[in-house]
């Protein structure tokens, strides 16, 4: 309005900016504007974040009121909405959140302008937001590449809504982004052996998963004739590979988990023998250290079990050698204990024969020659558990060099996994608990033999 008051001055202002040369604006150095972008990125984060799960929020509300208003208006006894416009106004909203939009206003706040932020605060902006969504959702535990996922999708598709794109394409790009982005969480923590590997499998990986990111959106956005929009995605944007590059090598460190040491063959192979040999002591209740017996014992397992399986009667007594000594001392403890006249009803006057190697032992000299089953069952369990024989409170000791070294590796790495013949990965500590355990139960089962035994003598039938 005021130009055509003075025709002169505007005429010569024209003329000199038509000779005036152009010049670009000056482009900022690498680290212009590091410490603003630094501290925006977590607010950034914070209301990304806010506007993706706005939107979901949102999402199911409209989604609960298309299912619920036919049930509210009955019960309030109103007239049945009309479904094309209850879907109007319910699910043709979804998308449309003013929640979700407000946040994402904001958003735009924190984002770095490539005007006046140089490179380096545009790459640590962007790895840091990244960061800040990631380590808030491992607080949900395993869903956390999910979510994180999710969140970034969401906010691709809402991006893209933003720009004028339809809401079908805009959907597809965004579950795009989502799976790449939950991979890229959860690859390179799960492939490196080690925290310096998985940090390098995330800086190669995720880059790769960038490409193939902005490069399907791409495609996408140019099939579906956005092609203004679609040359805002560049799949080998240096900023952009950067961005991934380096938040995919902080994902391998920082959620790598280690894994269990593996054992070679021959530790291996000790560890399966020392297991053996202590189940062997635990489950046979013989005296620890006596490998003879140990090993007559397994054998008669054995032919229990072969025997149960054929239908046969079990008979193993000929297989188990009696120990003369413990035989007498065992006698020798009852007799003189506060049983001996219940003893005297019914104990031989030798002491039972089991092989050939069953001593004469004297008997209390009131014992008649009368058998006694009761006897019998003494001199069994007697002959099989030794309470006074067995060393008490002591320490296990290797009786073979296997055993040896398999000792050495359990001291030595307890969180070592062993392959059972069974085909089980068990750690070390767990298998050497288990066999623990059993030897425990066993000695309980020995003092309660004992208990029942003394029961049957001091009353007997």
């Amino acid at each position: 309005m005021f130009d055509e008051l003075f025709p002169q001055e505007r005429a010569a202002s024209l003329s000199q900016s038509v000779r005036r040369p152009y010049q670009a604006p000056e482009a900022p150095g690498v680290f212009t504007g590091m410490g603003s972008a630094i501290a925006d990125a977590f607010p950034y984060a914070a209301n990304t974040a806010g506007s993706a799960w706005a939107a979901v929020l949102d999402a199911y509300g409209n989604a609960a009121a298309y299912r619920d208003a036919p049930t509210v208006a009955m019960i309030h006894g109103q007239a049945m909405p009309d479904r094309g416009q209850l879907k109007q106004e319910t699910l043709d909203q979804m998308g449309n959140s003013q929640t979700a939009r407000q946040f994402r206003e904001r958003a735009q706040d924190y984002l770095p302008d490539p005007a006046s932020v140089g490179v380096a605060g545009q790459i640590t902006h962007g790895v840091l937001s990244s960061l800040v969504k990631a380590g808030a959702y491992t607080l949900s535990g395993p869903a956390a590449p999910v979510l994180f996922g999710a969140d970034l999708g969401i906010n691709s598709a809402q991006e893209l809504s933003d720009k004028g794109v339809d809401a079908g394409t805009a959907a597809s790009a965004g579950a795009i982004t989502g799976a790449v982005s939950a991979v890229g969480m959860r690859l390179p923590a799960a492939m490196g052996a080690t925290r310096l590997q998985s940090a390098a499998i995330g800086g190669v990986v995720n880059p790769a998963l960038n490409v193939v990111e902005i490069g399907g959106i791409q495609a996408m956005l140019e099939a579906a004739d956005y092609e203004g929009i679609a040359a805002q995605y560049q799949p080998l944007d240096p900023v952009s590979l950067t961005v991934a590059a380096v938040t995919g090598a902080a994902f391998g460190a920082g959620f790598h988990r280690a894994k269990a040491p593996r054992l070679n063959a021959e530790e291996h192979a000790a560890a399966l023998t020392m297991h053996e040999a202590r189940i062997r002591d635990a489950d046979a209740l013989v005296r620890q250290g006596d490998v003879e017996a140990a090993t007559a014992a397994r054998e008669a397992q054995i032919l229990t079990r072969q025997q149960i399986e054929a239908g046969e009667a079990v008979n193993v007594a000929h297989q188990v050698p009696a120990d003369p000594g413990q035989i007498a001392g065992a006698l020798r403890r009852v007799a003189d204990g506060p049983v001996a006249e219940a003893l005297a009803e019914g104990v031989p006057v030798t002491a039972p024969e089991v092989g050939n190697r069953g001593p004469e032992v004297a008997r209390p000299a009131d014992a008649t020659q009368t058998p006694n089953p009761v006897a019998r069952l003494v001199e069994t369990v007697t002959r099989l558990f030794s309470p006074d024989e067995a060393p008490a409170g002591q320490g296990r000791k290797a009786e073979t060099p296997e055993q040896s070294r398999a000792f050495e590796i359990a001291a030595r790495d307890p969180e070592a996994v062993v392959r059972t013949e069974e085909g089980v990965d068990v750690r070390m500590a767990d298998l050497l608990a288990a066999a623990d355990d059993l030897e425990a139960r066993a000695s309980t089962d020995s003092k309660a033999f004992d208990a029942a035994i003394e029961c049957a003598l001091r009353f007997p039938q």
